[in-house]
């Protein structure tokens, strides 16, 4: 199975998002909280409509609509396959064949279950065989050992030997069942005998009975003969009469149908002339375009041989001239690269302590300030609040009558706040002054940028110099190149045609320009022979239907029947009588036929008491059969109990084996076997040593090595090919040394299967990538974007960073 395409709507962080898989591997990283898992969803929620909690919490929680959908594309055995899922439905199309999609299921169940026998696979088998989740690996943790067993048998297809087994137990139990019935239903043959003689004298009876109604019933037969064909000869007369008013009815609409046919044929026959007058102009209009092709492919010839002739005198000028070797001085430009970033180092370091010694004095002004407007507002309410009780004549504090005290408090609270006032205008004025650039950081401001320009320049001096170097090595190759190419060019141009006339071309236009209406008229009527033929044919097939319908009309009037009656209701009588004459004949049939079936019963039960009789000489023989028969079904489902056992059996050693290789890779040889027990619990061997006792990180990669190993195994026991294997987060705990020695092992994992999808925070994993998928998430939007290449932030810091800093930029 390959992954071709994932379209995302209203899934989760993805609001619209679409991503196209390529084969190799594929690193899609990405911070926590990113979408990335909820890829692997979307692709387990498309195949077979499972997701995470419930359907519910699967749209995006921003979004007004309720809808959400997943599209997966995908190649299977050489086929292309689209399958499309949202909450209430499901379509799966084969799409092999561009533009004609073929549908395979529609509806929830039906295409989880198409996508089942597709894959082969259920929703916990594919993802046990082409994905690895951390929360995940360890899924071999069963109650008991038959259960680990059983789960294995059915991902690697044993399950099917399990199925016939059963179907051979249950097909010996069904033989057994038919032997006991055998047994019981043996019947004694001498009583078979005597039944067989009374049904036999039965049948004789009714035999002699049923003859003697049927010849009561011969006289019936030869009255009937005559009232059959009064009725027949009314029959006869009554569809005379309605067949010819109807076509009485019908002759006027024959005869407008043939008057307009003969005029479409004429009309038709019209357009062919048209179009013989025509043909000439038409066959000069394409001998002209054929003239026009030719000239077009001189003149491009032309063109060619001005460019060619171009190049080749610009190589001959490159070639004469030989420059002068310059002196390139390396390590000198080097040494002035560095200490001009150590100036611009100096500079930066002197710029950010000023600027950090002005944002504390700022931070100081602007705290008096608003200290400041604080205690303003306080003596504002304090004083009004004095004043509006003053007014009133009591005292604010304790409601009396005004005193001296009183009026002492209020002009205190006014002086208050005067002085508030004054510390509030103090404090804007300083924080005006403050605020305003120094001169000095203006200097040292200057001074950066003069230190920034150095060391650009000096950067760009080494970059130059270490170029001219490079470019002196590889001057004497580029010349023999260019000598090369420059044959290549002389040999070109002596192939080219030549012979281009402008003014025969010239000419050929104009007249092609003025045949081209007659051109365009000639091929509008293209099909006017075809459709004359027609509308000819379609006249004279209408004046054919019309005199067939008067030839038809003085038939019907000439019939025999035609003059059989003198009005309908003698037709009528003559009906009716047979009507009467046939319930007659029915009464005495019925009698015939009811005597007819007493003899067919005892017919029946005479045959059956036969029957009966060969059916006790067959069944013994059918008893021994199916004994037979049972006992070789018995051995049947053991011979199967037992290789299902075998193959289990050797299921250990080599999944033992192949885990073994892969933690001998991910720990760099620390532990270079694995084994597994008769439980299939991992067991590290350290040093010849079982380990009984490993940290959770040791405990993760033990994990790793046994998915990644079930997983060729069991793509590899199915007898599909590698295809595909994805990788979810399976760093976890793993520590640095671990990781890489996971990234060095995914590096060689990469030949053995055909698009591995990695998914992780680790953005290490883009360095052993073939390609590799950013997720962000857009604060604005609150959705995920999917991009290819850095994501933004990471190379907004790169251009953020000192150049001292990107020794690999400046190289």
């Amino acid at each position: 199975m390959t992954l071709h395409r994932l379209s995302l709507e209203n899934f989760r962080q993805h609001v619209q998002t679409e991503v196209e898989f390529q084969s190799g591997m594929t690193a899609i990283v990405g911070p926590n909280g990113s979408g990335k898992s909820t890829l692997l969803e979307g692709v387990l929620f498309a195949l077979y409509g499972r997701v995470r909690d419930t359907k519910e919490t699967v749209r995006f929680h921003w979004s007004e609509r309720k809808k959400f959908s997943a599209t997966l594309e995908f190649g299977l055995d050489g086929r292309r396959y689209r399958v499309h899922r949202t909450s209430a439905e499901a379509l799966l199309e084969d799409c092999t064949v561009p533009g004609a999609p073929l549908e395979l299921a529609r509806g929830l169940s039906d295409v989880e279950g198409a996508c089942e026998r597709l894959l082969g696979l259920s929703y916990e088998q594919f993802k046990n065989s082409f994905c690895a989740e951390q929360k995940g690996l360890a899924f071999l943790e069963f109650r008991t050992s038959a259960a680990r067993q059983d789960e294995l048998a059915r991902m690697l297809g044993f399950d099917r030997l399990k199925q016939a087994e059963g179907l051979a137990k249950m097909r010996r139990s069904v033989l057994k069942e038919r032997v006991a019935l055998l047994g019981q239903r043996l019947a004694d043959p001498e009583s078979l005998v005597k039944e067989v003689e009374e049904a036999s004298a039965l049948l004789a009876a009714k035999q002699a009975e049923r003859e003697a109604r049927a010849a009561a019933l011969a006289g019936f037969a030869e009255r009937e003969a005559e009232v059959l064909a009064g009725r027949r000869l009314a029959e006869a007369w009554i569809k005379n009469a309605q067949e010819r008013e109807l076509l009485a009815r019908d002759a006027e609409h024959l005869k407008t149908a043939a008057r307009a046919a003969e005029i479409q044929a004429e009309e038709a026959r019209k357009a062919c002339v048209e179009r013989e007058a025509l043909q000439a102009d038409a066959a000069r209009y394409g001998s002209l375009l054929e003239q026009l092709k030719r000239g077009e492919t001189l003149r491009a010839a032309d063109r060619e041989r001005g460019l060619l002739t171009a190049q080749a005198q610009e190589i001959r000028a490159e070639l004469e001239v030989v420059g002068a070797e310059e002196p390139v001085e390396v390590e000198k430009i080097r040494a002035e690269t560095r200490a001009a970033q150590a100036a611009l180092a100096e500079a930066e370091t002197a710029l950010r302590e000023f600027e950090k010694g002005w944002n504390q004095d700022l931070l100081k002004v602007q705290k008096e300030l608003s200290e400041s407007e604080v205690l303003k507002s306080q003596a504002e309410q304090t004083l009004h609040r004095f004043e509006s009780t003053f007014r009133e004549g009591k005292c604010p504090e304790c409601g009396q009558p005004f005193h001296e005290e009183t009026s002492q408090r209020l002009q205190t609270l006014r002086e208050a706040l005067q002085k508030a006032e004054a510390r509030r205008v103090a404090a804007r004025q300083e924080a005006d002054r403050t605020s305003a650039p120094p001169t000095e950081r203006e200097a040292l401001e200057r001074t950066l940028a003069n230190a920034r320009s150095e060391a650009e320049a000096a950067a760009a001096r080494l970059l130059n110099t270490e170029h001219r170097a490079a470019q002196a090595a590889a001057e004497a190759a580029a010349r023999a190149r260019k000598r090369e190419r420059l044959a290549a060019l002389e040999a070109r141009l002596a192939a080219l045609p030549e012979g281009y006339d402008a003014g025969a071309d010239r000419i050929a236009e104009e007249e092609r320009a003025r045949l081209e209406p007659r051109h365009l008229r000639f091929l509008a009527l293209a099909d006017a022979p075809a459709d004359a033929a027609r509308k000819e044919v379609a006249a004279r097939e209408a004046t054919l239907r019309l005199e067939a319908a008067s030839e038809r009309y003085r038939a019907l009037r000439q019939a025999p029947e035609a003059a059989a009656f003198a009005s309908l209701a003698e037709a009528e009588a003559a009906i009716e009588a047979h009507r009467r004459q046939e319930a007659e004949r029915r009464a005495g049939a019925g009698e015939l036929d009811r005597l007819g079936e007493l003899t067919a019963l005892a017919q029946k039960q005479r045959d059956a008491t036969q029957a009966r009789l060969e059916e006790a000489k067959t069944r013994r023989a059918e008893l021994a059969e199916a004994r037979a028969e049972e006992a070789l079904h018995d051995a049947a489902a053991k011979e199967l109990r037992q290789l299902r056992d075998k193959l289990n059996h050797r299921l250990r050693p080599d999944l033992a084996a192949r885990a073994s290789e892969n933690l001998n890779l991910l720990t760099n040889g620390r532990y270079p076997v694995l084994e597994l027990s008769e439980q299939f619990q991992p067991v590290l061997v350290e040093d010849g040593v079982p380990k009984p006792v490993i940290s959770g990180g040791e405990e993760d990669v033990v994990a790793l090595a046994l998915r990644l190993a079930l997983s060729e195994l069991i793509q590899e026991r199915q007898g599909r090919p590698m295809t595909l294997l994805i990788l979810d987060e399976i760093f976890g705990s793993l520590d640095a040394e671990r990781r890489q020695s996971v990234l060095d092992r995914l590096s060689a994992l990469k030949p053995r299967f055909a698009q591995i999808l990695v998914i992780s925070h680790v953005e290490e994993i883009q360095h052993v990538a073939d390609r590799c998928l950013f997720l962000e998430r857009d604060p604005e939007t609150r959705a995920t974007r999917v991009r290819d290449g850095l994501p933004l932030s990471e190379v907004e810091s790169l251009l953020a960073t000192p150049l001292e800093d990107q020794p690999a930029l400046m190289l």
